[in-house]
């Protein structure tokens, strides 16, 4: 994320303006207000763990269903 923020042109990157760490803080404490990457996608693979067996009639649901389930004989 940080090289999206700062990056130059392909031959060099620009010089970082912000410490990384103030990316992170929230924008009343002086920073950016981004979240942490890590923590974002846990939060959305939970989300998913929570809804899948809510929604069995849902086409995610059973695309996911026939990509995990699949007999590998066929």
């Amino acid at each position: 994320m940080c090289n999206f923020l700062w990056s130059g042109a392909k031959e060099r990157n620009k010089d970082h303006l912000v410490n990384w760490e103030v990316c992170y803080k929230t924008k009343k404490a002086g920073g950016m207000g981004s979240l942490h990457l890590i923590h974002k996608n846990m939060a959305q693979v939970y989300k998913w763990l929570w809804r899948f067996p809510l929604e069995v009639h849902s086409l995610w649901h059973k695309v996911i269903h026939c990509i995990l389930c699949a007999s590998p004989n066929g």
